[in-house]
């Protein structure tokens, strides 16, 4: 039999901004269930950590996220009113641009509380289906006084807190009841908890002997093995690209020369899927984001990423960029890029 475990923090990703845990994601998980390929193993203690932090920690979380940059938008606002005060029209069209970023940012905000919050939402809706297929594991008395010593012991898995032993002990509580062959697939990214180089060995020698489990641990859902192979493309697509929509929304608003460094070069990872729209979105940060501007670090990341590899040239999709912008780019960040339009050497 084959069983698989998905911690708190990956069924976060029903509720974000961009919804790492994808419809294509639930559809496949609950059609293997249904198949009896695998089943879902639910610890209370999972149960409780998602439906109290969808409440309160997730959703202040995002928020803050977004009063960050919404912040950081205003402070903009108040330095180009400074140093473009001789120039009125551009500083008009700056202002106009941040205050629509921050206008949609807003909006984008205000939805929050439903899609966390409201049980009727899709991303509440999501959740209750996967969870309503999986085998809730409830906590007894002994499964918490196992917990309680294991943490008094200072056994793995290592938290400051109850949660991870409670989750664990409720697995071994269970496994262990039909010492069957099986395996565990165990999908997590708190490294921490369960393991920085692999899965913690004294876990893993634990579980075998306890339960004669074998596990499987990664931290994607794309490595189920049950899934067949245009099943696992197609999340591993679904995966990446809500990898780059996140880094996308991470780099959108970027506060500080390092980090600009950083989130950028995360960016350019996901440079083969950007989409024109997404482009648009990274040239407008190029333009008006004083971080990014004046970082040491980041004039050959903005070529790299707006140019075809090994060339001067724009990416094709963003071809059609209005000259005098691309000018702008050039002189800001001190490189060269070019439309093939206006080279006289180009042949299309």
């Amino acid at each position: 039999m084959k069983y698989i475990f998905i911690d708190s923090n990956t069924y976060r990703h029903i509720f974000s901004e961009n919804e790492g845990f994808s419809d294509d994601i639930k559809t496949i998980l609950i059609n293997l269930i249904d198949k009896q390929h695998i089943k879902l193993l639910l610890p209370q203690q999972v149960k409780d950590e998602v439906e109290r932090n969808r409440y309160e920690e997730w959703y202040l979380n995002e928020k803050k996220d977004f009063e960050k940059k919404i912040e950081i938008n205003t402070k903009e606002i108040e330095e180009f009113d400074k140093s473009l005060k001789n120039h009125k029209k551009e500083l008009a069209c700056i202002k106009k641009r941040i205050q629509n970023d921050n206008n949609k940012l807003n909006k984008e905000k205000n939805l929050l509380r439903t899609r966390y919050r409201g049980d009727r939402s899709k991303a509440n809706q999501k959740l209750k289906q996967v969870f309503d297929k999986a085998e809730v594991i409830k906590e007894t008395s002994i499964i918490l006084d196992n917990a309680r010593l294991r943490l008094e012991k200072g056994n793995p898995p290592k938290d400051s807190k109850l949660g991870d032993a409670l989750i664990w002990e409720s697995l071994l509580s269970f496994l262990s009841q039909n010492k069957v062959k099986a395996t565990l697939i165990f999908i997590a990214r708190d490294n921490n908890a369960w393991g920085k180089d692999g899965f913690n060995l004294w876990l893993k020698k634990e579980l075998k002997e306890s339960t004669n489990t074998d596990i499987i641990f990664t931290k994607a859902l794309s490595d189920i093995e049950d899934l067949t192979v245009v099943e696992r493309d197609k999340i591993k697509q679904t995966e990446k690209e809500e990898q780059k929509k996140n880094a996308l929304f991470d780099f959108l608003g970027v506060h500080g020369y390092i980090e600009a460094s950083v989130k950028l070069e995360r960016l350019l990872a996901f440079k083969e899927g950007l989409t024109k729209d997404e482009y648009i979105q990274i040239i407008k940060e190029f333009l008006r984001n004083s971080s990014i501007i004046n970082s040491y670090y980041t004039s050959w990341k903005v070529k790299n990423i707006l140019s075809e590899k090994d060339s001067d040239y724009v990416v094709d999709k963003i071809e059609n960029i209005k000259k005098d912008i691309l000018d702008n780019i050039n002189k800001i960040y001190d490189i060269k890029l070019k439309r093939k339009q206006d080279d006289k050497d180009f042949e299309f």
